[in-house]
């Protein structure tokens, strides 16, 4: 078995801003469900953090109207800055933009009305206690909470596939890509949503699809948006490097799907809510 040495991950910032689009798209399940139970109402204000496309906030930034107030916070400069030029270009003069730390909230204790963090907690899942507890923090008294993981790896084919890959060629996923399902297994967002200052919390799953309108498209964007894939591919030898790659093409045969889009992965989200005492 060929082995890599995990390099550090590409620069993942303009993927994302590019793919900002048709992210929000796939993923407007999940964020629905978000703001269905942080239920943002007209004049309230609410907190997006680590959202990466800010999807979430800009949405939630419909719901409270130009009475309210959303701040969008991520710690990579380069996607604040896309996100105020979407707000910017959607009109939407109630959100404001910072850098921001998860774990460490440069924001005034009891400022929002609801935060919300989709897949945020996913950059670094050994802190995601503390990113909670800085969320509470942050929350007023009755506030909402609304985050987003990845389910189990086995129903999310539109990466699992690609992590199969790597462990039946090379032997091993690379680290941080495993990390997109760290909160995947029962009972492990319940666990980390379980902490006293909540009146009450649940977790549901949602359903999600992935598109792909060829592979050597789908592959482009998958390695673009996981930098730490595309570096540890990038690491191999070209033997190996090609047959991860037909590994993955062969997989994706299996998720063909009729009309513009070749192929539809379909995956799971956890949604977890939770309201402050």
């Amino acid at each position: 078995m060929a082995a890599f040495h995990e390099r550090p991950a590409f620069d993942e910032g303009p993927a994302w801003i590019r793919y900002a689009d048709v992210i929000d798209d796939e993923l407007a399940p999940v964020t629905s469900a978000m703001l269905g139970a942080a239920a943002p109402a007209d004049g309230e204000s609410v907190l997006d953090v680590a959202g990466v496309t800010a999807g979430v906030g800009l949405a939630a930034a419909e719901r409270v109207g130009k009475r309210g107030h959303v701040v969008i916070g991520d710690r990579v400069p380069v996607l604040v800055a896309a996100a105020q030029e979407r707000a910017t270009r959607r009109s939407l003069t109630q959100v404001s933009t910072r850098i921001l730390v998860l774990t460490d909230l440069d924001v005034p204790a009891s400022e929002f009305d609801a935060v919300v963090c989709r897949f945020g907690l996913l950059t670094e899942p050994g802190s995601a206690a503390a990113a909670i507890d800085e969320m509470v923090r942050v929350l007023r008294p009755g506030g909402r909470l609304a985050v987003a993981v990845w389910g189990p790896r086995a129903d999310n084919p539109w990466l699992g596939v690609v992590l199969d890959a790597f462990d039946a060629v090379s032997g091993s996923a690379p680290p941080r890509a495993r990390d997109v399902f760290a909160f995947g297994s029962a009972g492990a967002l319940e666990s980390l949503l379980s902490v006293p200052a909540f009146a009450h919390s649940e977790v549901h799953d949602v359903d999600v699809v992935v598109h792909g309108l060829s592979f050597p498209s789908w592959w482009e964007r998958t390695l673009a948006l996981h930098g730490s894939i595309a570096s540890a591919l990038d690491a191999l030898d070209e033997t190996t490097r090609a047959a991860i790659t037909a590994h993955v093409e062969r997989r994706l045969g299996d998720y063909r799907a009729p009309g513009p889009a070749a192929f539809a992965l379909p995956g799971i989200a956890r949604v977890g809510t939770a309201h402050l005492r």
